[in-house]
């Protein structure tokens, strides 16, 4: 079972990891796997035809599409159903959270995963790069590893997510929003480029981001103004200019709002953890 120190580990990023082995199974419908206590996690995710396994003391039944987890010590058993053999990827690795005992992820054995074709992807580059034994291959299979997991713990543990919904317009407008912070954006503009009513797209990014879209137009402004701000280099009135606010005093309130602090006197070691939450402000100019 997870612990609290677990998930916060995974919230900040502060794991270690090393990957044993990755495999692509074409299993023959003989194959079997006795039952064992692992030493290592396991993450395995099945492509096509169906198993049996046994994890713990509780039977499930697995097909294309399921992702199963073993957490480091844990026993497990399997077989095939000899009429629809499975194929299937494998990763057997180690994880550490800031204590530098093994880390458990908050999954369970098994899940069923509706954007399987983005896991597919991540465990087949894994793959190509464990057989490639390519210079850095270990950094980039924990790279891609650490994907899969963050796809995993959005998809499983926070099913409204982002990474549940794919809408190629909100992925373009939000990566023109992190090009062009300081240009007059509106959602009118994208609204007319895409054909869609103004409320319907405004709904569509919410349920994307989860911000509506003057809220995530601000948080990339700030995000901006603090970078400014940070190099010393720019008084309030350029660093306004610079990152899409239109008038300084306007931008003096927002920041403070945000991080409890005056422009003025922004130092990069005053600045909080984290903001407080977006809200909306309807009095920009």
């Amino acid at each position: 079972m997870q612990k609290n120190g677990d998930i916060q580990d995974l919230k900040s990023g502060n794991i270690r990891m090393e990957i044993e082995k990755v495999v692509f199974r074409h299993c023959s419908p003989d194959w079997v796997m006795s039952r064992h206590r692992i030493k290592y996690s396991n993450l395995t995710f099945i492509v096509s035809g169906e198993a049996n396994y046994l994890l713990g003391n509780t039977p499930y039944h697995v097909g294309a599409g399921s992702l199963i987890y073993v957490p480091h010590g844990d026993v497990r058993q399997a077989s095939l159903v000899r009429e629809n053999p499975m194929h299937c990827y494998s990763v057997d690795f180690y994880a550490w959270g800031s204590s530098g005992t093994p880390l458990n992820l908050p999954l369970p054995y098994v899940s069923f995963l509706s954007n399987d074709y983005v896991i597919n992807d991540l465990f087949s580059r894994m793959n190509v790069c464990w057989l490639n034994r390519s210079p850095y291959m270990q950094l980039r299979m924990k790279a891609l590893l650490l994907l899969v997991l963050y796809h995993l713990l959005f998809e499983i543990q926070q099913p409204n997510h982002l990474l549940n919904f794919t809408d190629d317009r909100i992925a373009a407008i939000t990566t023109y929003i992190g090009r062009n912070y300081a240009s007059d954006l509106r959602l009118e503009t994208f609204a007319e480029q895409y054909h869609l009513n103004k409320v319907y797209l405004g709904a569509l990014f919410k349920r994307d981001t989860g911000l509506t879209f003057h809220q995530y137009l601000t948080r990339a402004r700030l995000n901006a103004a603090e970078d400014l701000l940070s190099s010393e280099k720019y008084n309030i009135d350029e660093v306004a200019y610079l990152s899409g606010f239109r008038d300084a005093s306007y931008f003096s309130r927002v920041f403070y709002k945000y991080f409890n602090v005056r422009p003025g006197k922004y130092k990069r070691m005053e600045k909080p953890q984290e903001p407080k939450a977006l809200q909306e402000d309807s009095a920009e100019p």
